[in-house]
């Protein structure tokens, strides 16, 4: 999206550096010097031992000002493909992520649509919890509590989309199309629920926006122009889902790790990164 009054374009977006510190190996370094045994866990946040026993996908639905967590999906563990990463000069190897089959949905609940009069949108970010307590229960992570929180997924969220897709685009910080190298033909937006890719830079300026649109931005002095060419935080994945090496997967970030490595830790990617990017237009005022 570009905001501007006629004579000036929102500022370019600051530089930030989260890498690929959720995705790539967490290697200190190499020798003598690295961690031992004892250590590994405060590196990766998790050590060998500690991949999901009872895991279960619960889709974190973001509105505008609230959360709508989907039903608990429990997975079979032979549905989680853990990847290791070794550290030279060590004995010993660690979880660097994990790939977990895609949770079996097709919509979002009736009360997560975000409803009016030209489209209708949904924003799902998959949560996979872990039942640490054996209560039968996967207990959901709350401003205050972590609950049973074990990863999320980085690269991918879910986007479902009834009517004008064309304007939800213009208003929205979302590409309708993107080619990918195995691809031979490019992914499309479209109604109904889509696979998503993030962009992980854009998504962690979300105090940025958040700041500019609360102090320097007058409803009065500006106007929706053009689609958010340079805005694109969320562009089309294929159901195969690109991003990973096991089909119809996604790859899982333990929790800790993006606690240390996205700016406001794992509570803003569950939330306030999300609300800071995807709003509600004023439709009230169309009706």
């Amino acid at each position: 999206m570009t905001v501007t009054d006629g004579t000036r374009e929102t500022p370019a977006l600051p530089a930030i550096t989260l890498g690929l510190a959720l995705l790539a190996p967490v290697v200190a370094g190499c020798g003598d010097g690295l961690l031992g045994e004892d250590g590994i866990e405060s590196l990766t946040g998790f050590d060998d031992l500690s991949l999901p026993q009872e895991p279960a996908w619960v889709v974190r639905w973001i509105l505008e000002d609230d959360l709508v967590d989907g039903p608990a999906m429990e997975i079979d563990l032979d549905e989680v493909f853990p990847s290791y990463s070794e550290s030279e000069g060590t004995w010993y190897n660690y979880i660097n992520y994990v790939e977990v089959s895609t949770p079996p949905l097709t919509a979002p609940p009736p009360e997560a649509l975000r409803s009016g009069p030209d489209y209708s949108f949904a924003l799902g970010i998959p949560m996979l919890l872990d039942d640490l307590d054996g209560d039968g229960d996967h207990d959901t992570p709350t401003e205050e509590e972590p609950g049973e929180l074990w990863g999320v997924t980085p690269e991918s969220a879910y986007l479902y989309i009834e009517g004008d897709i064309d304007r939800f685009v213009d208003e929205q910080p979302v590409v309708p199309e993107r080619w990918y190298e195995k691809e031979e033909e490019p992914l499309f937006l479209s109604e109904g629920l889509n696979h998503t890719w993030v962009n992980l830079e854009l998504l962690g300026s979300w105090d940025w926006v958040e700041e500019w649109f609360d102090e320097e931005w007058e409803e009065d002095d500006w106007e929706m122009d053009e689609g958010p060419e340079d805005l694109d935080l969320l562009a089309p994945d294929h159901p195969d889902v690109i991003t990973t090496d096991h089909d119809e997967a996604f790859r899982v970030a333990v929790a800790q790790v993006v606690d240390s490595s996205f700016h406001g830790g794992v509570r803003a990617f569950l939330g306030e990164a999300w609300t800071a990017w995807f709003w509600d237009p004023d439709w009230e005022d169309e009706e």
